[in-house]
């Protein structure tokens, strides 16, 4: 079974977001443990000074001399155990001779070592503090180790609540970076759908017109002339339909690499509009259908790609034409504000409602309407959204005054473009250089041609 390329992907990274939420949290809980342990030793260290000081009230430095009265520093020493917690008092002279001591239950304590040393842990947790004698060249030194239980178990306890804070947290992050990671990740699964159903549809429809070449191919290669030109006349329709279908891919593989680089030309829409409504007039006739045009008097004028917009409003007015289930098809043209509004609707059955969120998908294909000869591809409203979109405009579907689709586009009159000539009489795209978007094909050969979408 193949794996989802998109759920591994979104593993890792719901993993690598909780690796890094993990680091954080180990880095924030030494800091904070290292700052605890700061604040409390030094809370600690003004009862300890007070310790030393009341130590030193029994110790005398004349000159190079230290004297200690040793009946004063062992009284205050019993008050300081009780009162304090002092469970060592040492003095040492400067040549490191032990002058007094006294001490309940403690290890024992050098003269040299740092101002503060911390030693065991748990209840048996000691602080010990050195202090030189007398002012200027040390005459000595006097140590005060005081019990520093409170804490170590306040550290213990600040311990034990990271310890299990850091596990939940770390669940949570591993569950929020799923969720985030679903959520920034829908964008690709759905693309990634898009793109697997995209190829599934697009091998299905070229092995149809693939098979047919490669059939009528094998079977008439030894075959009379008169059963030769049947089958070459197959082949020709064939290769016309396949070659319809790619160039229709291959304009929306450029619509894809925002590629399509619309043309900066100003034209006339009315005139455009008119001629593409001229165009499928017999196509409508031999429907049964007629088309109904309805736009100001005056040219409506838009600077955009003239072979782009024929090809969009080709698109829209044979749709509507081809399911008009038959009934009028009417297309509509009007300024609004800075945009002009291109109206086509018909009154066939509509857009089923399953199909409605995903019309402008690929290969999506509406009812097809009755005595159709041919279905469409399921192309035409994709590549309609391409051009409108290159155009900086919108596009919508709705349901119609008469209950079939009204198709509402949407194109900004003047935009962010230099003006070039303005192309006013005859075919304003017909005169246009052929676009890179479109084949160089007459406009009533591109109206001729199905619309392949609903």
């Amino acid at each position: 079974m193949q794996a989802d390329p998109v759920r591994s992907a979104r593993w890792r990274l719901a993993l690598r977001f909780t690796l890094g939420i993990a680091a954080l949290l180990v880095g924030s809980g030494l800091g904070v443990h290292a700052y605890a342990r700061h604040l409390l030793l030094g809370a600690f260290d003004s009862a300890h000074d007070l310790a030393i000081h009341s130590v030193l009230e029994n110790v005398a430095v004349r000159g190079d001399d230290v004297h200690v009265d040793a009946r004063g520093f062992a009284e205050e020493f019993e008050e300081l155990n009780v009162a304090l917690g002092v469970v060592a008092a040492v003095v040492w002279s400067a040549d490191g001779r032990e002058l007094a001591r006294a001490g309940v239950d403690h290890e024992p304590i050098a003269a040299s070592g740092p101002p503060r040393e911390v030693r065991g842990d748990g209840g048996r947790m000691v602080v010990v503090r050195r202090e030189p004698l007398g002012i200027g060249p040390a005459r000595g030194v006097v140590a005060v180790s005081r019990r520093a239980g409170d804490i170590a178990r306040d550290l213990e306890s600040l311990q034990r609540a990271l310890t299990l804070i850091v596990p939940f947290a770390l669940l949570a992050a591993l569950g929020f970076g799923w969720m985030m990671a679903g959520r920034s990740l829908a964008p690709v699964r759905r693309a990634f759908e898009q793109q697997r159903a995209f190829m599934a549809d697009t091998s299905h429809e070229l092995r149809t017109p693939l098979a047919v070449l490669r059939a009528h191919a094998e079977v008439h290669a030894d075959g009379d002339p008169g059963q030769m030109r049947a089958a070459l006349a197959v082949v020709s329709r064939s290769a016309a339909h396949l070659s319809v279908l790619v160039d229709d891919l291959f304009f929306l593989a450029r619509a894809d690499a925002a590629a399509l680089s619309p043309r900066r030309l100003r034209f006339s829409m009315n005139e455009l509009v008119e001629e593409a409504v001229l165009a499928f007039e017999p196509r409508a006739a031999a429907r049964g259908s007629k088309l109904v045009l309805a736009s100001p008097p005056d040219d409506v004028e838009v600077e955009a790609d003239p072979a782009q917009i024929q090809r969009l409003v080709a698109l829209l007015v044979d749709n509507a034409v081809r399911h008009a289930d038959p009934g009028d098809v009417e297309v509509s043209l009007a300024r609004a504000a800075s945009q002009v509004v291109l109206r086509v609707e018909d009154g066939g059955p509509g857009i089923p409602p399953d199909l409605a969120p995903r019309v402008f998908d690929r290969f999506v294909r509406g009812v097809e309407p009755a005595g159709a000869k041919e279905r469409g591809f399921g192309l035409g409203l994709a590549i309609a959204k391409s051009i409108v979109i290159a155009h900086g405009g919108s596009i919508s579907l709705a349901r119609g005054a008469r209950g079939g689709v009204a198709a509402v586009v949407r194109i900004p009159r003047s935009p962010s473009w230099s003006r070039e000539p303005h192309l006013s009489s005859g075919s304003a795209a017909a005169r246009a250089e052929p676009s890179a978007s479109t084949p160089p094909t007459s406009r009533g050969a591109r109206a001729e041609s199905p619309a392949r979408d609903r």
